[in-house]
């Protein structure tokens, strides 16, 4: 109850410093989601950890405004770097077939290596893109991408928030696989026992 009072007194004098509230302020990615994460990925029970995870989040997130800005020109920073990050979703989008040859690949380096992980994601990837392949088609493209350049032909752009979201909820596996207690675990703190009282009965 406590708890919840202090949270619902933050979130009033976050909209008076709004000065307006809207439901799409409240978006689960970054008001759950990410928060979520950050305690998973820090560590939870850790003030420490959860300061980092937070840091981390909050660094990705600045990061990825500056691709979003990055974009829309050739003179603002990490141009290069979105174009690139464009290419890479624009394979995964159209080339899906390659991807899912990519992934059985993997499932085969992960048999001969005897690796059950590397089998493990080799294996959901293949049938993740599977799915997709069967789902998709010109028709839900043209759908889910604009135009940009106008040039009749729909342009596959990825949207850096969601990407964003994406390789976070990458990290939040792996670390839920590999360290699930967080970079930064809680370490219980024992209290001192208390020395034998030796009573002579004489």
């Amino acid at each position: 109850a406590v708890g919840a009072a202090i949270a619902a007194l933050a979130g009033a004098f976050w909209a008076w410093q709004l000065r307006s509230f809207q439901p799409s302020f409240m978006l689960p990615a970054t008001t759950t989601f990410l928060v979520w994460a950050a305690f998973i990925i820090g560590g939870s029970g850790n003030n420490k950890g959860v300061i980092v995870g937070s840091s981390i989040i909050i660094l990705s997130q600045y990061i990825f405004r500056v691709l979003a800005t990055g974009q829309a020109s050739s003179d603002l920073p990490l141009h290069d770097t979105a174009l690139f990050i464009d290419e890479i979703f624009r394979w995964l989008v159209i080339d899906y077939y390659e991807v899912m040859l990519l992934f059985i690949l993997l499932i085969l380096l992960g048999t001969i290596l005897q690796k059950q992980n590397i089998s493990e994601i080799g294996f959901w990837g293949c049938i993740t893109f599977f799915i997709y392949s069967n789902l998709t088609s010109d028709y839900s493209l043209s759908q889910s991408f604009r135009d940009v350049d106008f040039d009749g032909n729909y342009d596959i752009i990825s949207e850096m928030s969601y990407v964003n979201v994406l390789l976070v909820g990458f990290v939040l596996l792996f670390s839920l696989k590999y360290n699930p207690k967080g970079i930064l675990p809680e370490v219980p703190n024992r209290p001192d026992r208390p020395e034998k009282v030796v009573i002579n009965n004489e």
